[in-house]
């Protein structure tokens, strides 16, 4: 048969074996279509067989029984990079190569992560990035999803060896240690990530709570951490007995921002100023609520769905709002 029909027809026979689970004969043949100068298929080839590889270290039914395979892909994947020939695989095989790290180095690549997602120039792997680090961090600190009853994992002793890895763990620590520490942080740098996590773990009583209450009213309106800060100095007031100033806080914010605010925030800030109603009609006033937004999470990444599609499909939802600054509210929704 004509030479470009044969070539085909070994690609052909290579891939069905990978879809097969033959995942070694795979690696053996798509090898050999490497090797081939002729073959259209030869830039592609040591990428399908580092995949082969991931597969099978990947499928193995114990973790530690995959990760010969998982070196391997490593190591071909690095080949594959190296290999300027092999360039139209150059971006495939690094997305590949940063999966494989994933789960051979997790600890490692999570630190390599951080870096490159606080950057102000952002890779164009950004959303995959941010979706790898935390797939990472949900292994290392569980994803929200352990019962009362089952343990959390235990985080490695480097997890917060970098900062924005140690701004996470901090924010998710409900304990005293984990409050001292993001102030004293905070205190140090004066960054705003820091004032957002130690604002959110103080309580009224605290000494230092004026000097949060003072930093959070500098910061711009337009800044992304401004309902956080908000919300969390209007709790602060109210805790230290200031409902006056917390009730004319919420009514300049809620006058003058509310259009900028997402739907959870103003949520969130009408609740705190209903509590502080005075009568009936501002009781009245701030108990409407507009729906934070509806999420299809039949694959758990909680995907929110496109507003147009909210409108016009109906449905009907059971929802749960979350706090989880400094994103104000986190809404969780089941649709029936």
């Amino acid at each position: 048969m004509p030479a470009l029909i044969r070539l085909d027809r070994a690609y052909q026979i290579a891939a069905a074996n990978f879809y097969a689970t033959n995942f070694d004969e795979a690696r053996k043949q798509f090898d050999l279509i490497a090797q081939d100068k002729s073959s259209p298929w030869r830039d592609k080839a040591g990428y399908l067989a580092a995949r082969a590889m991931l597969r099978k270290g990947s499928l193995a039914d114990k973790e530690e029984d995959g990760r010969p395979a998982l070196a391997n892909a490593e190591a071909r994947l690095n080949g594959v990079l190296q290999d300027n020939s092999a360039k139209a695989s150059h971006h495939a095989a690094a997305r590949l190569l940063n999966l494989v790290r994933l789960r051979l180095h997790p600890e490692q690549k999570l630190h390599e992560l951080a870096h490159s997602l606080v950057k102000k120039d952002a890779s164009t792997d950004f959303k995959q990035d941010v979706w790898d680090y935390t797939a990472v961090m949900d292994k290392f600190l569980g994803d929200g999803s352990e019962s009362d009853d089952t343990a959390k994992p235990k985080p490695p002793a480097g997890l917060t060896g970098d900062e924005l890895s140690d701004w996470v763990v901090t924010l998710q620590d409900a304990s005293p240690a984990a409050a001292t520490h993001s102030l004293d942080q905070w205190e140090k740098s004066k960054a705003l990530p820091w004032l957002v996590a130690a604002i959110s773990k103080a309580s009224g009583r605290q000494p230092k709570a004026d000097a949060l209450l003072s930093a959070a009213a500098n910061i711009d309106h337009n800044s992304p951490a401004f309902p956080s800060l908000a919300y969390h100095s209007v709790r602060l007031l109210i805790e230290s007995n200031r409902g006056s100033e917390a009730r004319t806080m919420l009514d300049k914010i809620l006058g003058a921002d509310r259009q900028k605010m997402s739907p959870s925030a103003v949520n969130l800030l009408l609740a705190e100023r209903m509590t502080l109603a005075q009568n009936l009609a501002e009781f009245l006033q701030t108990a409407p609520r507009v729906p934070a937004g509806f999420s299809d999470d039949s694959d758990g990444r909680e995907i929110p769905e496109e507003i147009v599609r909210s409108r016009t499909r109906p449905r009907v939802s059971t929802c749960s709002l979350i706090r989880m600054p400094p994103m104000s509210l986190t809404r969780q929704c089941r649709s029936e």
